[in-house]
């Protein structure tokens, strides 16, 4: 009995952890969202000297894309989700998310949305650590904190606005590419990142396709020409949109929108055969009690 109680402590704790994971700021960053507005796409890629940069983005399907970082606060991130579903356009979630409670000026928030007449909106709290900045245009926003210099975003900008014509996947990464080029995060030194992703909405599939690089150690390999390979691996399966797919719609009977606040959906993908194992987590804020509610292998 004492056995199994110290073994059911054991796997709480962890599964505690796993739960907090989430959490982790990303102090210094650059990321680009974007939308395609003939084929509705949306997409999001980002690069950081952190641990793992795929947390400060959300994308809400057939709506727009949300970036919460420098503190990364994930309740604001959550709230702008949302907002977003019940249609609030970038200035009326902006408004919100400058409340107090989400220690505004320690972000730097960035929303896009598929609306008609919409514009991506940045705004960067005072309290970020320079370089930051950011360059806007009509479907296209890059921003970025605790960079080498300017550069980072400006070439990351002109990389994404000198590519039209080709895909949305092709053009994140190329001026995901460009930004670590230009020196990308300051902390980094030569391997400019040790994170970096790169997601996309599809909705053909009603999918969201994410490739990351995340964990590597200081001084190692650089995290963007890692997922360059990823991304030109993914390529080659299919000439626009990676394989890799994590879908949200009727998972275990409960919609995407079911999920917010409630707990998180997390995607391992297997690269070799392109499975991808779903785990729902019942995750309170506390973070007890919890349980795992699902766990599945799609191939």
């Amino acid at each position: 009995m004492k056995n199994h109680v110290f073994t059911l402590v054991k796997t709480r704790i962890l599964l505690a952890i796993l739960c907090t994971l989430t959490f982790i700021p990303s102090y210094a960053t650059w990321s680009i969202i974007a939308v395609d507005r003939t084929t509705g796409e949306i997409g999001i890629a980002g690069a950081s000297c952190t641990f793992d940069v795929s947390g400060i983005a959300s994308i809400v399907p057939e709506k727009g894309a949300i970036v919460v970082q420098a503190a990364s606060n994930y309740f604001a991130r959550m709230k702008a989700v949302e907002l977003m579903m019940a249609d609030a356009n970038p200035n009326e979630i902006l408004n919100v998310l400058k409340n107090k409670d989400f220690d505004p000026e320690k972000q730097q928030y960035a929303f896009i949305s598929l609306s008609e007449g919409a514009k991506p909106i940045v705004y960067s709290g005072e309290e970020i650590t320079n370089w930051s900045g950011f360059k806007i245009a009509t479907d296209v926003a890059v921003q970025g904190n605790i960079l080498v210099d300017e550069n980072v975003i400006s070439s990351a900008f002109e990389a994404f606005q000198g590519s039209e014509g080709k895909s949305l996947n092709e053009r994140l990464m190329l001026a995901l590419e460009a930004g670590a080029s230009a020196g990308g995060d300051k902390r980094c030194g030569k391997q400019h990142a040790r994170s970096a992703f790169l997601m996309v909405y599809d909705p053909k599939t009603k999918s969201i396709n994410k490739l990351s690089v995340f964990g590597i150690n200081k001084d190692g390999k650089p995290a963007v020409s890692l997922l360059k390979k990823k991304f030109e691996k993914s390529m080659s399966y299919h000439p626009s949109i990676p394989p890799f797919k994590t879908h949200f719609k009727n998972y275990e009977g409960k919609s995407f929108s079911n999920f917010l606040g409630k707990g998180s959906l997390t995607s391992t993908i297997d690269s070799v055969n392109g499975c991808v194992k779903f785990k729902l987590y019942a995750c309170k804020y506390n973070p007890f009690p919890f349980k795992i509610r699902s766990s599945r292998l799609y191939c």
